[in-house]
């Protein structure tokens, strides 16, 4: 199961082009009958509800920390990463499997495409 798993992680970026769709068509499969909710006073109180501060500001936090390892991937590999920043109030999924999606793009054309991280 190890294994599998590195196996896995290591050939993540080969698929991005899949995921990316796969995520936003899910997104709208799973909202379908509660569009109507999505106006400006039902995010209000999205906001203002106590668990979901706690819920963002932990979130908020997580973005921050993957945010350190995609700035030093980047760097390592001489690739931008600022749209992802546009994605992070709303969808941050988005950005970072774009982040994925273009870092496979760019390094693929100098012919080696090393796993996230390294």
């Amino acid at each position: 199961m190890k294994k599998r798993l590195q196996t896995v992680a290591e050939t993540a970026h080969l698929h991005v082009h899949w995921l990316l769709p796969f995520f936003v068509a899910s997104i709208v499969v799973l909202n379908w009958g509660r569009w109507s909710g999505w106006d400006a006073e039902g995010f209000t109180l999205y906001l203002t509800q106590p668990i979901m501060q706690t819920t963002l500001y932990d979130f908020a936090w997580v973005l921050g920390i993957l945010t350190v390892f995609i700035h030093q991937d980047a760097t390592k590999h001489g690739l931008r990463y600022w749209y992802i920043f546009p994605t992070f109030p709303v969808m941050p999924t988005v950005g970072l499997l774009l982040y994925i999606w273009l870092r496979h793009r760019k390094l693929s054309t100098s012919g080696t495409v090393p796993p996230l991280g390294s």
